[in-house]
């Protein structure tokens, strides 16, 4: 592992690990959003199975991942935060993860912070040419907000309240 990479980022939860069940990803982020409307304050129409279906690395039923949360130290490229994911064996689950890890462990997630699972560019929603989106789960005190349509990766990776998540499958 690249000790500059790593020394740029700091733990801030681990979650433990995250057992899969019943996952269908045709219709994941649909089912999410029908059953969490009333705890969301905001969910936005853009997070839909359409738009990420193109996520990196398949989730399985009955798959073990454990999830970690990361801080950066530092400004950084989208480049550079893949990849420190990539180098801690993550698996891109991207936005399925994101909500695979919210519908498990909602109360766990720390408040003031801007939670988002990336993936490659390929696996997030190409809203403009060259321009890429993904969801994030932002934990207020109002609740959780989940929003994808103002969260540019630009934007994503210069936040300093944005926490990644690096999902590692058990047995890897």
């Amino acid at each position: 592992m690249n000790d500059t990479l790593t020394e740029k980022f700091q733990l801030l939860q681990d979650f433990g690990n995250v057992t899969i069940y019943m996952y269908d990803p045709k219709n994941f982020l649909k089912t999410i959003k029908e059953k969490a409307v009333s705890i969301f304050f905001n969910f936005s129409d853009n997070i839909t199975d359409k738009h990420f279906s193109n996520v990196s690395e398949e989730i399985k039923t009955f798959e073990v991942y454990n999830a970690k949360a990361y801080l950066k130290n530092e400004n950084l490229n989208f480049d550079d935060v893949l990849s420190f994911m990539k180098e801690n064996g993550a698996s891109l689950i991207g936005v399925q993860g994101l909500m695979l890890l919210w519908k498990r462990k909602k109360d766990y997630f720390e408040r003031g912070y801007d939670f988002v699972s990336l993936d490659e560019k390929k696996g997030m929603w190409s809203y403009l040419e060259n321009k890429y989106a993904t969801a994030v789960l932002k934990h207020r005190k109002s609740g959780y907000i989940f929003d994808a349509e103002i969260e540019s990766v630009d934007k994503i990776i210069v936040n300093k309240q944005t926490a990644f998540l690096v999902f590692k499958k058990n047995g890897r």
